[in-house]
Formats: structure tokens, sequence, C-alpha cells
């Protein structure tokens, strides 16, 4: 809805939203980038020959970058990949470090990325990423408190609470700071 406004005849911009399932924890990902893709693939949407672009927010940016990875940066050489122009990330939670549009007054700190622990390796590009200082899924800091808030993430975003980002794994250290709290300081 933000790009709602570019609709104006004179600047002859169609806004066509990807609709997705966006409720289910943990998220449907994988609905979101077949999607994604049926909407770029779909000629009556995104006629042969027109450049397009993406703005997308929270989830709807994990989905526009697994997409990303898994068709588009792939496909980069034919329609319609070719013609993809770039686009704007809000609170991308696979916001490649230390990257933030340059209008942004109160980025995050330097050394910081998206909460996913799999955040893209460089920008998207023509993706500028909106993120801000204190943005929960778009400014993890290395550490033990980023492990915390990335174990969980990834039981909602992704579905996995074992593995070395788990939430499992996280509870157990967790569990080790009560049983010995002196050892921890």
């Amino acid at each position: 809805f933000t790009a709602r406004a570019l609709e104006a005849p004179v600047r002859r911009v169609d806004v066509q939203p990807v609709w997705y399932d966006n409720t289910r924890k943990p998220f449907n990902n994988t609905d979101g980038v077949a999607k994604a893709d049926a909407t770029v693939n779909n000629p009556h949407e995104i006629p042969p020959g027109t450049p397009w672009a993406v703005c997308a927010h929270s989830q709807g940016a994990i989905v526009f970058c697994d997409w990303w990875e898994q068709i588009s940066k792939p496909n980069r050489d034919r329609w319609p990949y070719s013609h993809f122009k770039g686009g704007v990330n809000f609170g991308n939670p696979r916001r490649p470090m230390n990257t933030v549009a340059p209008w942004i007054t109160d980025p995050p700190p330097k050394g910081t990325e998206g909460l996913d622990p799999d955040c893209l390796d460089e920008p998207i590009p023509g993706v500028v990423e909106c993120s801000r200082d204190g943005d929960l899924y778009a400014n993890k800091l290395p550490g033990a408190a980023g492990d915390y808030k990335e174990a969980v993430y990834m039981a909602v975003a992704r579905g996995k609470l074992t593995g070395p980002d788990g939430l499992v794994k996280e509870m157990g250290n967790i569990a080790q700071i009560f049983a010995n709290p002196i050892g921890v300081f």
C-alpha cells in the first residue's frame, strides 16, 4: 500500500501486490516465493518489456530475498528478470551487513545486519535497505543477545527449532547461565 501514491495516471505506474499466505506460523515463505514468481511471470500483470521494481516489508522482504536468490538472480539474462530495476526493502530480516539507504538519519550501527542467520552476502542491485537504529528485524549485532533473537526468529520465520541457530540450543545456553551464574561473569 506504500506505493499506491505512485499510481497516478500521469506517472504511468501500476502497483501489483503479491497475495500470499502471510498469516501462518512458521511463515509460509515458500508460498510467497511461488506467488511472487507467478506475479512477475504473468503477462497480464507485467507486460513483456515492462521495467519493474519491488517494494517489500518485513516478511515480504524475506520472501523477496529468497525469491531473488532462488529464481531471479540465476535468470537475470532473460525476461522478466532482465527488466528488474530495483526497489526498496523496509525492515528486512535478511539485510546485508552494513547496508542502509543513504537518506536514513538514524541508521543501524556499523557491524549490524538483519535478524536472519542467512543474510544476503551483498545488496541486491538497485535495491535500497530502509532500516533504522533499533529495528528489531534488521539490526542484529553479533553476540549472545543477537543469537537469542536469531533463535526466536528462526522458530517463527523458518520453522527451525534445532540446529546451530535453533531455539533449543539457545534455551540450553540460558539454562547453563541459570545453573552457574557466577561462571558467566
